[in-house]
């Protein structure tokens, strides 16, 4: 899905989708969670969003937070319990946050 907001990602969870885009309004992202084959997201957001769910994606590789206000992640010290991520991108406001 690109350039697509959605408020209901359960659809995808059941997707073979390795690669995946959206903006996601005020979404739960626990549909995505377990997800076997996601391997990248770029993920834009409007509204406040848990990104705990993220944890549980076992193949997730890549990361991109630029898109999403960084008032709008919850807990971006999540990303530290992703020990098979390698590519992360965040503005320089959100990376103030992780401080």
């Amino acid at each position: 899905m690109n350039r697509g907001t959605t408020a209901d990602l359960t659809p995808i969870g059941e997707l073979p989708v390795e690669d995946l885009r959206l903006t996601v309004d005020g979404a739960a992202l626990t549909p995505l969670a377990d997800h076997p084959a996601l391997t990248s997201l770029d993920l834009g957001i409007i509204g406040q969003v848990d990104l705990t769910p993220l944890r549980t994606i076992p193949n997730l590789h890549g990361l991109d937070l630029s898109r999403a206000d960084a008032r709008d992640l919850t807990d971006l010290a999540v990303l530290s319990s992703l020990p098979g991520l390698r590519y992360l991108a965040l503005t320089r406001r959100q990376w103030a946050h992780l401080r």
